[in-house]
C-alpha cells in the first residue's frame, strides 16, 4: 500500500531495502524493549495502556483505514495515550484530572491533524485503497469536519488555561496567547490545508513545551 502512494513510496520497506520479515522482527523487538521499560516502572496501569496502544493501532485503527474515513477518530485514541502512559510509569494515577485533560486535548488535536493530512494526500490515499473524507463526502464537508474538530481542540486548549493544569498564571496566559494565531490560520485559510496542518502541529508542540516549562520553572 505504501508503494502506491507518492508520499511513502520511497521509504525503505516499499523500495525493498528492508524485507517484510525484517521489518516485523525490528518492530517486535522495539515493542518488547518498550514493554521492558514499562515493566521496570512497576505500573500495572501503564502495562494495560501500552497493550491497548499496540493492539488498537495495529489491529483496529490500521485495518479500519480501508473501511471508513472516520478511522482518524480511532487513530486519535491511540495517539493520545503516550502522555497518560508516561504519567502512569512515573507513579501517577491515569484517572487524575490533570492527565485526563492533557490526554483529551491531545485527542482533540489528533483528529483534525489526521484529517487535514488525509485531505492533502487524498489522491495518494485513494490509490492505496484508504478511505478519506474528501473522496467520501467531498472537499467542503471534509473542511467542515476539520473545522468542527479544530473548534473543539482550540476550546479545550483555552479551557486548560483556566483548569489549574498549569502551576503558573504566567504560563496560563502564554497558553491563551498561543491559541490566537492558530485560530487565525485555521479559520482564515480553510482552503490551504498545509498551512492549517502546520498551524495545528505547532500549537501542539507549544502546548507541551508550556507544560514542561511550567513544571521546570515552578520546581
Amino acid at each position: 500500500m505504501d508503494a502506491m502512494m507518492t508520499r511513502t513510496m520511497k521509504r525503505p520497506l516499499p523500495r525493498g531495502f528492508i524485507m517484510p520479515k525484517e521489518a516485523l522482527m525490528f518492530s517486535v523487538v522495539l515493542i518488547l524493549i518498550g514493554f521492558c521499560f514499562i515493566a521496570i516502572s512497576g505500573s500495572v496501569a501503564a502495562l494495560v495502556i501500552g497493550l491497548l496502544v499496540v493492539l488498537g493501532y495495529n489491529f483496529i485503527y490500521t485495518p479500519f483505514k480501508r473501511i471508513s474515513p472516520f478511522s482518524v477518530m480511532l487513530g486519535a485514541l491511540t495517539g493520545a495515550m503516550p502522555p497518560m502512559l508516561g504519567y502512569s510509569m512515573a507513579g501517577g494515577n491515569p484517572f487524575d484530572r490533570e492527565i485526563l485533560l492533557v490526554t483529551a486535548v491531545l485527542y482533540l488535536w489528533q483528529t483534525p491533524h489526521f484529517a487535514v493530512l488525509a485531505d492533502i494526500y487524498a489522491d495518494d490515499y485513494r490509490r492505496a485503497g484508504f478511505k478519506t473524507l474528501t473522496f467520501s463526502y467531498g472537499a467542503d464537508k471534509s473542511r467542515l469536519f476539520v473545522l468542527v474538530w479544530a473548534v473543539g481542540y482550540l476550546t479545550a486548549l483555552l479551557f486548560i488555561s483556566f483548569s489549574e493544569v498549569y502551576n503558573s498564571r504566567f504560563t496560563a496566559v502564554l497558553n491563551i496567547a498561543a491559541v490566537i494565531p492558530v485560530v487565525f490560520f485555521i479559520f482564515g485559510y480553510a482552503k490551504k490545508p498545509m498551512l492549517r496542518f502546520n498551524s495545528l502541529n505547532l500549537s501542539a508542540v507549544l502546548f507541551f513545551l508550556l507544560l514542561i516549562g511550567d513544571r521546570v520553572l515552578i520546581h
